[in-house]
């Protein structure tokens, strides 16, 4: 039929084929068969919308129905002539009990009966008891059939089968019945289900866009709340498979924020190992939007949700111990750089000695060398503000001998500090080096600058009031840092003579007034703001210093230890202390054992 009608469905060609069989076994036992099969092809082709008139349109349910009528016609034509051949060829068949044997309904004109006859399978029918027998193992078969559990497909096809195999029975027909009811509940749930399962894919493809799990960084809250307002998924409510596909794309949202918040807080960690704080802060910070999440009921989250909770739990209390653990890193590193410094430095021949000598080539180079591996605040400070003080000592002493040759020096007469005895000296030009003086026998000799550096008063004398004009603020500044240094250098000479292990030295009430005098000139220069500040730091630790040792002097050990651990404590960035220092890590437990100490030990013994 398909080769003469291509649009004709397969299920119609199959029944126009079953209407054409010459075993009537084959063919469809009653024309109510034939109707439901028709019905049931028209359904599942869509042919005919339920509730609606069947559509007018060419070539369409008219021509097929044409085509079965014209089947059946030849299935008339053709088996009428086949049955009068059998007719004449076969014995008489078995004559069922009570059938009329005088008339022939053809011959008579009167109607055919419409019972449906027995099968291939049947016995012949005045066989009364096997008529009875069969209808018997059909109406068992029956029972069996349904009673068995098997999806409808299969039981679709088992009542077909039994239909067929005891075909003039009631049970057959009733299988029959059922089989092609079943058949159109299949086609109905077939369709249904399609229809469903197209919902579903409709609705959760505007789910997983609604979602935006490509978004960076993640936000689960916005993306929860615009799954709730997508339209259409009430009608849904209580299908397994949508529910499936809505808690997959939910577990899709929190499974982007968890991988997301692994890596930055994988991050944070690698910035807080290598001390990198507020990167590491900034991360964290940045993370905690993607862990705020909807309240979901008591055991109604997403998958995976629990292990989102515990991520957030973890990076909050990261940030909270974030800044107890940045104080311990900028404490140690800030103790590695002291280190550092102080080895730097070199000791009383190295630093302190360019420091006494005003050997600011030789100061400024050993300060740069060491300033790029400072990680510490403090170390970086202390180096850079020594390093500016040494700058600009070295430029007012090159502007005192510019003043000089401009005729602006007020007097010239000045204090030759190499002197033990005050000498007056007579200057008679000075440079960038140091002073020109008239020397024995009317020579000019030269007296470098670096000759005031031991010595604060005759340093400070050198520029008071030595230019007719007024210095400037950063010209005072200058001179107040360079002095401050110098008292610096002038009072660790002082202190010296106690700190060395080779000597048994004393340190009375008169070096600690000698000590705190170092400072006095520097104190003329200044007056305010931070030079000042820096001065009395300096000048602090001195007098902290100056009176530990007393106190060490005095036998008073517990005292001295406490005095020197307040000197480390509240003055170890002035340069007064770390000068003091060669590098070597201080004991771990310095005042464990000072009370023994305090009694045990012989009066006039140096603390350890």
């Amino acid at each position: 039929l398909r080769s003469l009608a291509p649009d004709v469905p397969e299920d119609l060609e199959r029944l126009v084929a079953r209407l054409m069989q010459k075993e009537p076994a084959q063919r469809f036992a009653s024309a109510a068969e034939l109707v439901r099969e028709f019905d049931r092809i028209r359904a599942q082709t869509g042919s005919v919308p339920a509730g609606a008139a069947p559509p007018r349109r060419r070539g369409g349910w008219a021509a097929i129905a044409a085509l079965v009528i014209l089947a059946i016609g030849a299935w008339w034509m053709f088996g009428r002539e086949t049955q009068t051949s059998l007719h004449e060829t076969a014995p008489n068949p078995p004559i069922a009990r009570g059938a009329n044997t005088t008339r022939d309904p053809v011959a008579s004109n009167e109607p055919t009966s419409t019972e449906p006859t027995p099968g291939d399978n049947a016995p012949a029918q005045d066989e009364e008891g096997a008529l009875q027998l069969f209808e018997a193992n059909a109406r068992v078969a029956l029972l069996e059939v349904t009673s068995r559990e098997m999806t409808p497909e299969a039981l679709r096809d088992e009542l077909r089968a039994l239909a067929v195999k005891f075909r003039g029975t009631t049970a057959a027909a009733e299988a029959g019945d059922r089989a092609e009811a079943l058949a159109a509940q299949i086609v109905e749930s077939t369709v249904k289900h399609e229809q469903r399962q197209a919902a579903i894919e409709e609705i959760s493809t505007r789910l997983r866009a609604a979602a935006a799990l490509e978004r960076r960084p993640p936000n689960p809250a916005a993306s929860f709340a615009a799954l709730a307002a997508v339209a259409g998924q009430q009608a849904l409510e209580g299908d397994s498979d949508f529910s499936a596909a809505k808690r997959s794309i939910e577990h899709a949202i929190v499974q982007a924020a968890a991988g997301y918040a692994k890596s930055e807080m994988a991050k944070a960690q690698t910035a807080h190992e290598r001390g990198a704080f507020d990167e590491a802060e900034s991360t964290l910070v940045a993370l905690l939007p993607v862990f705020d999440l909807p309240d979901f009921p008591m055991g109604h989250g997403p998958p995976g949700v629990d292990d989102l909770f515990e991520l957030s739990r973890r990076a909050r209390e990261r940030l909270k111990n974030l800044e107890f653990a940045r104080a311990n890193h900028q404490s140690e590193r800030a103790r590695e750089d002291s280190l550092k410094v102080a080895r730097a430095q070199g000791g009383p021949a190295g630093l302190e000695h360019e420091l006494a000598t005003l050997d600011f080539q030789g100061a400024r180079q050993r300060l740069s060398s060491i300033a790029p591996s400072l990680g510490s605040p403090e170390a970086q400070t202390f180096v850079k503000n020594l390093l500016s003080d040494i700058e600009r000592g070295e430029a007012v002493l090159a502007t005192l001998g510019r003043e000089f040759s401009a005729g602006g020096w007020r007097r010239r007469s000045f204090n030759d500090p190499r002197e033990r005895r005050a000498a007056t000296r007579n200057a008679v030009g000075a440079d960038s080096g140091g002073i020109l003086y008239e020397g024995e026998g009317g020579a000019v000799e030269r007296l470098p600058w670096s000759a005031f550096g031991g010595s604060t008063k005759e340093l400070s004398k050198l520029f008071f009031e030595r230019c007719t004009r007024a210095y400037t603020p950063d010209e005072e500044s200058a001179i107040s840092g360079l002095v401050r240094i110098t008292a610096v250098v002038e009072a660790l000479r002082v202190v010296g003579k106690m700190l060395d292990p080779a000597r048994r030295s004393n340190f009375t009430d008169v070096n600690a007034k000698e000590l705190s005098e170092c400072f006095a000139a520097a104190r003329e220069w200044a007056k305010s703001g931070p030079p000042a500040d820096a001065l009395a730091r300096e000048r602090g630790a001195a007098e902290v210093l100056g009176e530990a040792l007393v106190k060490s002097t005095t036998g008073a050990y517990s005292a001295a230890v406490a005095g020197v651990e307040r000197l480390l404590r509240d003055h170890e960035d002035t340069l007064f202390v770390r000068l003091l220092s060669d590098g070597t890590p201080a004991l771990a437990d310095t005042g464990s054992s000072a009370a023994t100490e305090e009694k045990s030990a012989p009066a006039g013994d140096p603390p350890r």
